[in-house]
């Protein structure tokens, strides 16, 4: 189980309606989230290298209410490690 802020419950929702309208039928959470890992698995070694170089250890933000923009500075500084390997990967990819 995992649990989605409101802001990532509307991306999944749109992205589930854009692939599903493209593809003709309802794709579910469960495959879009499986698709997106696999980007991730694929990425894995970009993404390591990454983090190795760019995340130091920090307390975790708190989940009290109040915190939302340390858990926002956190998922935000985590996204653009991931984007980036993943760019590096591709770009690898690509060549």
């Amino acid at each position: 189980m995992y649990r989605l802020t409101p802001r990532a419950a509307r991306t999944l929702l749109e992205l589930s309606r854009c692939l599903g309208g493209n593809l003709g039928f309802e794709v579910s959470n469960s495959v879009i989230i499986r698709s997106i890992l696999e980007v991730i698995r694929q990425a894995k070694p970009e993404i390591h290298q990454l983090v190795d170089e760019q995340i130091k250890p920090r307390r975790k933000p708190s989940t009290a209410i109040g915190s939302e923009h340390l858990r926002d500075a956190l998922e935000a500084e985590l996204a653009g490690v991931i984007l980036d390997g993943i760019q590096q990967y591709a770009a690898k990819e690509n060549k």
